[in-house]
């Protein structure tokens, strides 16, 4: 299923004079006197609020990942500034620096957003531990086991695990300017079993019982993701993220286990052109 939102208006989008108009499910882009259309399933407009977002595109994914065992995958993708984070992640990031590679969260501590600006991440963990699972499986034999992993400059980085601080910036992400403190993090190898599945090797993986305990560890992952200020975002996400959501029901051993993967892409314009006008 493919939706599409009307984004909001900015210097940028004004500058280029592409006109957007919205129609049923299509979008019409107009150019001097040029403009193409694109058809998707659905076409949120400006404004939407994040739990309209929500219901309209993951709401019934999530019901059938708890009670029907499917595996799915929910991802944003989009230019720098399009909104991709914030309608994953939602409101309440902290700003980040101007130079490339640097870590969301700093010395300050990451909050996710708990109003109405909250996305659908937070939204779908909500939803987890709010809605009944299936009759066929008690509440205390299912098992919520999550992971989260960043794709930066084409190598696997753990999220959930606590990056360490060098001052050398040999085998380190964070600094590129050979600064006293650095962020140094092991890179993960991406290796194909032999059912012909691929799996990140030596990803953490940790379950969880509460709303609360999925929160802290979502929070912990997203202060050790890479960020850039651009011209177009004063954080912007510069690595595509993946958290993933795995539900194990012990009373089926020899079964697999349900996986829902939650994807935030980085731009997907090239970084000069989101960086022009930055030094």
């Amino acid at each position: 299923m493919s939706l599409t939102q009307i984004r909001r208006k900015t210097s940028q989008t004004l500058k280029s004079g592409t006109e957007t108009q919205a129609k049923g499910s299509i979008i019409k882009l107009s150019k001097d006197y040029n403009s193409s259309s694109f058809k998707f399933d659905q076409v949120l407009p400006e404004g939407c609020s994040q739990e309209t977002s929500f219901l309209l595109s993951s709401a019934q994914i999530v019901q059938n990942f708890i009670t029907l065992g499917s595996s799915a995958t929910i991802f944003a993708y989009g230019q720098t500034g399009a909104g991709k984070t914030f309608t994953i992640i939602g409101g309440g990031r902290e700003q980040g620096s101007k130079k490339e590679g640097s870590r969301a969260g700093g010395n300050k501590k990451f909050k996710l957003s708990s109003s109405e600006k909250k996305g659908i991440l937070p939204r779908i963990i909500d939803h987890l531990f709010e809605s009944p699972l299936d009759a066929n499986v008690p509440l205390d034999s299912a098992q919520f086991t999550m992971s989260f992993f960043e794709i930066y400059n084409d190598k696997v980085y753990d999220l959930l695990k606590k990056p360490t601080f060098s001052p050398s910036n040999t085998n380190s992400v964070g600094s590129k300017d050979g600064s006293a403190s650095v962020t140094s993090r092991e890179s993960l190898e991406v290796r194909e079993e032999k059912d012909g599945n691929f799996v990140v090797h030596n990803l953490k993986k940790v379950v969880v019982n509460t709303r609360q305990e999925s929160y802290i560890w979502l929070e912990q992952g997203l202060q050790n993701r890479q960020i850039c200020a651009t011209s177009q975002n004063a954080a912007s996400s510069r690595s595509h993220t993946i958290f993933q959501i795995e539900k194990a029901n012990p009373l089926s051993l020899t079964g697999p286990s349900s996986k829902l993967r939650i994807v935030d892409l980085a731009g997907s314009e090239k970084y000069s052109y989101s960086n022009k006008g930055q030094d």
